[in-house]
């Protein structure tokens, strides 16, 4: 059970990094843009990270930061638990040149392969393993703390009759455009106003300092909370909170979710206040004041936004509200940043793209091949998808044609088989490494096959390779080792895998 969280847990991993490089470029220009950006666009910055994280597969692009800072973890836990085993090794140089193989190298290059890969994929599982634990957990306390929340206010709040608020709210909702029914509840589960709820959103009024409030401030108030409703902003605070629980590991992501948080305030005061003139900008701001001293730090809960959310920025909600300026050439420098964000970072490598491509070809094409050889069917596919180089290609068809034909004739069949790895060589050329188990052999020991692309098609090549049963190779691999026709491959306690030169 460990082991099967590696997978998920390493793609992850890979989308968080690149979220983290792009919360860093984030934070980079709204430091040197200086909340110059009208609200509105310093918020949308925060809804392409968004966009990163909940579509990891971009297109690849020459412009993508991804070019020039990026990480494989994948490349830390290249085979599996079954290429582990103490008994196989692959004994294959990474330029391809012949390898002479003796006792002494076989164990030594065995052992320290054996103990690095194993190493490296059970750190990468414990890893894996912290980390579902941690979504786990986090979920469990998220759910908790809102089925509380939940809890205490059905059964503590009543329906607001006061006959002014109601008015005023139904003045509200038409300057903010929002025809749907909002019920007002006043409560003590909350010490400020909120909008609580996504698919039946309700205004929350505190009773504590409900009675300090002039009916005339509640303008203020509802303008700010249907805010956050025509912005939709619980139903984005829900996407980006699972997105930080299943990310928890990444400190990055943490910082953007506050930041994120902030903006949308600011972003819902700006939407509020644009429906005041500039006596009532100033007042919205004084109420802003006057309820900070009712604030106490809010429960961890997903359905719900509050008019103060955090008194750290609140002054950096009055400097901007009193500012209060829309300027169309920001608004332009904001559109092209959004741009220029998009562009270099909701992308990917463009030359991780065509590899990540080539080698979906490259396995399916392999996979095909030797379903087609297994147990000798399907003569047709196997030979669209190889190239036989010991022969021409009307001896290589009519042999192989023959082969399939005649099953009986070819007691050692193959019985499966495992692609351990793909392995880019150059342009147009691939080695899939596998392991493959006959009939009579029993499992050989991973070795790599050639795959190349021939007429914009990848194909698998057919060499002079012979499996050598381990009784033959015990006797005379001092011989074949030391022949300058023969290249060993590799071999394990049940055969040797050559190749006639």
């Amino acid at each position: 059970m460990l082991l099967n969280f590696q997978p998920v847990f390493l793609f992850i991993f890979n989308i968080s990094f690149k979220a983290g490089v792009m919360v860093i470029l984030i934070l980079m220009l709204k430091f040197f843009l200086k909340d110059r950006l009208p609200a509105s666009w310093n918020y949308y910055l925060w809804l392409l990270l968004i966009l990163r994280l909940l579509l990891p597969d971009s297109l690849g692009s020459q412009l993508s930061v991804f070019n020039y800072v990026d990480i494989n973890p994948h490349g830390a836990v290249t085979l599996q638990p079954s290429s582990l085993q103490p008994d196989t090794t692959m004994m294959i140089s990474s330029n391809n040149m012949d390898v002479n193989i003796n006792d002494t190298n076989i164990g030594s290059l065995q052992s320290f392969d054996s103990h690095s890969r194993k190493s490296n994929f059970y750190l990468w599982s414990w890893f894996s393993f912290i980390w579902a634990a941690g979504v786990i957990l986090m979920s469990i306390a998220i759910y908790r703390a809102n089925r509380k929340f939940a809890i205490a206010l059905k059964n503590d709040s009543t329906p607001c009759m006061n006959p002014s608020l109601l008015e005023q709210l139904e003045t509200c909702k038409q300057i903010i455009g929002i025809n749907r029914r909002i019920p007002l509840l006043t409560t003590n589960t909350v010490c400020v106003p909120s909008l609580y709820g996504f698919w039946k959103p309700r205004i929350l009024i505190p009773q504590k300092g409900f009675e300090n409030v002039p009916t005339k401030e509640w303008k203020h108030v509802f303008l700010h909370e249907l805010a956050h409703l025509k912005r939709k902003d619980i139903g984005i605070n829900w996407i980006v909170t699972i997105l930080v629980v299943i990310h928890w590991f990444n400190p990055l992501l943490w910082l953007a979710l506050r930041k994120m948080r902030e903006d949308q305030e600011i972003a819902s005061d700006y939407l509020a206040i644009s429906r005041m003139n500039k006596q009532q900008s100033q007042e919205y701001a004084a109420v802003l004041i006057k309820w900070m001293e009712y604030f106490q730090k809010a429960p961890l809960t997903v359905h719900s936004v509050s008019m103060i959310d955090n008194k750290r920025y609140l002054k950096r909600r009055i400097q901007m509200i009193i500012k209060k300026r829309v300027s169309y050439k920001w608004s332009l420098v904001g559109m092209l940043a959004l741009a220029l964000l998009a562009a270099v970072s909701l992308t990917s490598a463009k030359a991780e793209e065509e590899a990540k491509s080539e080698d979906v070809q490259v396995k399916e094409v392999v996979t095909q091949t030797f379903e087609a050889l297994r147990h000798f069917q399907d003569a047709d596919t196997f030979l669209s998808h190889t190239i036989d180089v010991r022969y021409s290609k009307p001896e290589a068809n009519k042999l192989a044609v023959s082969i399939f034909a005649n099953k009986e004739l070819n007691p050692n069949t193959l019985i499966d088989f495992k692609i351990e790895k793909i392995e880019k060589l150059n342009v147009g050329e691939y080695k899939a490494y596998l392991t493959k188990t006959y009939s009579d052999l029993g499992k050989l020991p991973i070795y790599g096959v050639p795959v190349v692309k021939s007429d914009g098609e990848w194909r698998v090549v057919i060499e002079n390779i012979e499996f050598v049963p381990n009784q033959f190779w015990l006797r005379n691999k001092d011989t074949l080792t030391n022949s300058d026709k023969v290249e060993v491959l590799a071999v394990n306690e049940n055969a040797a895998v050559i190749k006639r030169k």
